[in-house]
């Protein structure tokens, strides 16, 4: 979207003024885009793939551009607690502004509670220090968390087996717990 190229120009200006960077807005999900952009030795997409409403058309159209490597991160599917997620945040989507705010406290108690009561100086480092190490406020993610839909998710094998039909081979992967993103690399041949 727009604020999204703003942004990027902005950190652009800010932190690498005399980068070579190209800054267009574009969808993965348009096919003659993604092949009017030419080929990569590197595709590298985190943890956005899950979250176009049409996940298995992205994940595939992100191959066109690819000569070596894809690097990608993508929600684990974790059954019910998926599906569980996958509701609330279409829900978030269609209730009113006051019933979001609601929602939105809902989850900041639901993934920085316990850490505030168990360690309470830590959690507030941690919280004082988000920006820095996530480059994201700790309050925007959790809006993020209750409202970022469309949200999709997939196992490891799901997405090994996607992308060895499409010729590629799992270099490396890294599974995480909770409601993270796992984090995949893949080579062609």
């Amino acid at each position: 979207d727009e604020q999204s190229v703003a942004c990027t120009e902005e950190m652009k200006r800010r932190f690498a003024p005399a980068s070579d960077w190209h800054i267009e807005r574009g969808s993965v999900l348009d096919e003659s885009y993604i092949r009017s952009l030419g080929t990569f030795d590197i595709v590298y997409s985190w943890g956005v793939l899950h979250h176009t409403g049409q996940m298995w058309k992205a994940m595939d159209l992100v191959c066109l551009p690819l000569r070596e490597k894809l690097m990608i991160a993508i929600y684990h599917d974790f059954g019910w607690r998926s599906r569980f997620w996958q509701k609330y945040k279409r829900s978030y989507n269609h209730v009113p502004g006051l019933m979001q705010r609601l929602m939105e406290v809902g989850v900041l108690a639901w993934a920085w509670g316990k850490p505030f009561l168990l360690r309470p100086k830590r959690t507030r480092q941690h919280w004082k220090n988000y920006i820095k190490d996530r480059g994201m406020s700790p309050w925007y993610d959790v809006v993020d968390w209750a409202g970022g839909y469309p949200f999709e998710v997939a196992s490891p094998s799901q997405i090994a087996a996607f992308y060895r039909e499409r010729g590629l081979t799992l270099l490396q992967q890294e599974i995480r717990g909770g409601n993270n993103c796992n984090d995949y690399v893949f080579a062609r041949g």
